[in-house]
């Protein structure tokens, strides 16, 4: 589990880059996030917490370390 405190210090030393897609839908609006770090790697999902957490795991699991 990743608190508030890791994913805000993450963004600013991983370089996350966090943006929101809203997308009109036959069921209404759909907001979809989706986070860029490492050069080109991308997580998407429902929430900005889901896509930073992804990002996080993803950093570790690949030994990647802050700039």
């Amino acid at each position: 589990m990743v608190d508030d405190t890791i994913r805000l210090n993450a963004i600013d030393e991983y370089g996350l880059c966090v943006v929101a897609h809203d997308q009109l839908t036959t069921e209404g609006w759909q907001r979809t996030w989706s986070c860029h770090y490492a050069g080109d790697r991308t997580a998407l999902g429902p929430t900005i917490r889901a896509v930073i957490d992804l990002a996080i795991l993803d950093l570790g699991a690949s030994n990647l370390v802050p700039h």
